[in-house]
């Protein structure tokens, strides 16, 4: 049986400011609402979180006016906190960039449904989810450099 030595008091600290940095981190990313996230976002909080990576839809190749008639920046701000942090944190793979880009997509669609939530919407709700789903497309399967860059 091989002996392994106990962690000193300093590294196990150290490994439970990581544990909670990454816990805290999934938490405004699978559990704020948009509205928490963008109120965390301006308050830097926590501050060992990556906040100045964040630049909104720039990579989106996208029509004149959707980002503007839509309104998805929020939703791209908390998918670049995500690629920042878990590229810190060196847990960006295939798995988690689907996890992000997943709650990408929820997170548009859900602001369709709060922007065009009355019956009558029903066709604007339609092409906003539509405009979110090519958001979403344009994220998943095509390729952005910055993601693989540290």
């Amino acid at each position: 049986m091989e002996r392994r030595e106990v962690p000193a008091v300093e590294d196990v600290g150290e490994l439970t400011k990581r544990i909670d940095i990454v816990a805290k981190t999934d938490e405004i990313l699978y559990k704020y609402t948009i509205d928490q996230f963008l109120t965390a976002k301006a308050q830097r909080n926590p501050p060992e979180l990556v906040w100045d990576k964040i630049d909104g839809c720039s990579g989106l190749l996208t029509p004149n006016g959707v980002p503007s008639l839509y309104n998805f920046r929020p939703s791209c701000e908390r998918h670049d906190f995500g690629f920042a942090n878990y590229r810190k944190q060196n847990r960006l793979c295939r798995g988690s960039r689907n996890a992000l880009d997943q709650q990408f997509k929820k997170d548009m669609n859900d602001h369709c449904s709060k922007r065009f939530g009355r019956w009558y919407e029903y066709f604007q709700r339609r092409a906003c989810r539509a405009a979110a789903e090519a958001y979403y497309l344009g994220v998943a399967y095509g390729y952005d450099p910055s993601y693989s860059q540290g």
